[in-house]
């Protein structure tokens, strides 16, 4: 087994900083300001589908779906576990360019 660097012990002990101060940091170092991001506490919880119930959904097959998802037409979060699932809003975006 190969001992961890020093940096590795000290990365897994510090925990990361939130985002703000991060935005922070940057802004006092003189870097470009950071655009604004929302997250779920301002915007709210997104409802998330799966591929089929995004098809199902939206009138397509899961094969056009996944090939737009390929394409890089529709994005996809993926939370803890393997399978992608589809905002609510980014099906509707691109259901209205399709």
């Amino acid at each position: 087994m190969k001992t961890p660097t020093l940096d590795q012990l000290l990365a897994a002990a510090i925990p990361a900083p939130p985002a703000r101060r991060l935005a922070a940091l940057h802004l006092l170092e003189g870097k470009a300001d950071p655009e604004p991001k929302a997250s779920t506490a301002s915007t709210g919880p997104q409802t998330a589908y799966t591929l089929a119930g995004a098809a199902r959904l939206a009138g397509f097959s899961v094969m056009t779906i996944s090939r737009a998802i390929k394409a890089g037409k529709l994005h996809t979060v993926r939370p803890t576990g393997n399978r992608p699932r589809i905002l609510a809003g980014e099906l509707k975006r691109w259901m209205q360019s399709a």
